[in-house]
């Protein structure tokens, strides 16, 4: 039976696809990386301390191989490879180090490997428990405390185990905070630990505080340490929040936070102004009761198109204890 002219174009065009399909793939020299290990554990490091491993690699293809870039996925990880063409069957290297900084606890870090290898992508993992070489607090705080009255903190300080650790004095960076220390009985095989005290006078600021305590130690690597302090003075003054806090808003609108400001009966304050620190917003004060009772108003500026509010609001008023208040301000304009 014959085919029509049509039934055998359509064949011919079937039949040299599965000859195309049929054939096989003549595929020409390639390299190929592979490394003798894809994971390193640096086991247990401190804070602050380097270390690094190298990774070696064989060239397991049949052409040339070149590492031609490699990248850490943090500033705390470095690594160089070995430069230029690698032969089959040779051996290149990348060497990887790592910093702890301040880094703390399980670490896990990622060096990713980019050749001229048909899978050019290559992930190499390096890993550490960093330990604190200091046992520190994470912040000295000492809540509300009344103006004009003392207040006391304590706190321990101490080293990892067999780390030559000893205070040779302690500061506060403020007039208003003392600071001292004395030494613990050390238990036999640990490092020394001692105890430092924290006070602030009663001539602390009204209103927050954060300041810090400096520890000077005979550590090379952190001769002084700083621990962050805490706390609020509360005065007679009573403002209705500690911030100013505008939050998200949209150009344009009248956007506007108001504060209550109050004093005792027993002991009237006077406010004598409000003002910002900032263009963008405009503080008004408005005397509700003369001596006793106030409100601040503060309003964005429609200028502000876009952008982040910051600055401060200043409150000053007649009473040499809390003669000036400063409180954040905060906000966001987002179209």
């Amino acid at each position: 039976m014959l085919l029509s002219s049509r039934s055998s174009f359509a064949f011919l065009v079937g039949f040299a696809a599965w000859l195309g399909a049929a054939a096989p793939t003549l595929a020409g020299p390639a390299p190929k990386i592979s490394f003798s290990e894809y994971e390193w554990s640096f086991g247990e490091m401190i804070q602050e301390e380097e270390l690094a491993h190298t990774f070696t690699f064989t060239n397991v293809g049949d052409a040339p191989l070149v590492v031609t870039r490699t990248h850490t996925s943090c500033g705390c990880t470095a690594a160089i490879a070995t430069q230029g063409a690698i032969a089959p069957g040779a051996k290149g290297e990348i060497r990887v180090s790592y910093n702890s900084k301040k880094t703390f606890g399980d670490q896990s870090k990622v060096v990713t490997v980019y050749s001229n290898a048909p899978d050019s992508v290559t992930t190499l993992i390096v890993k550490a428990k960093v330990k604190r070489d200091l046992n520190l607090p994470n912040a000295i705080t000492f809540g509300e405390v009344a103006h004009g009255t003392p207040a006391n903190q304590e706190t321990e300080i101490s080293a990892e185990k067999g780390i030559d650790f000893k205070i040779i004095k302690v500061e506060g960076d403020a007039p208003f905070i003392k600071a001292s220390f004395e030494e613990i009985p050390a238990k036999a095989g640990e490092s020394q630990s001692y105890k430092v005290m924290v006070s602030l006078t009663g001539d602390a600021p009204v209103g927050p505080i954060s300041n810090r305590v400096r520890i000077f130690s005979n550590l090379a690597k952190k001769p002084v340490v700083e621990v962050p302090l805490f706390g609020t003075i509360l005065g007679d003054l009573k403002i209705s929040d500690t911030k100013v806090n505008f939050g998200s808003f949209a150009p344009g609108a009248a956007q506007a936070v108001v504060l209550k400001i109050d004093a005792p009966a027993t002991h009237p304050i006077k406010v004598k102004s409000a003002r910002t620190t900032t263009p963008d917003v405009i503080a008004t004060l408005t005397t509700l009761k003369d001596g006793l009772s106030y409100e601040v108003r503060c309003t964005v500026s429609g200028s502000k198109t876009t952008g982040r509010v910051t600055g401060k609001l200043i409150i000053e008023t007649d009473d040499p204890g809390e003669a000036r208040r400063e409180l954040p301000m905060m906000g966001s304009v987002k179209n």
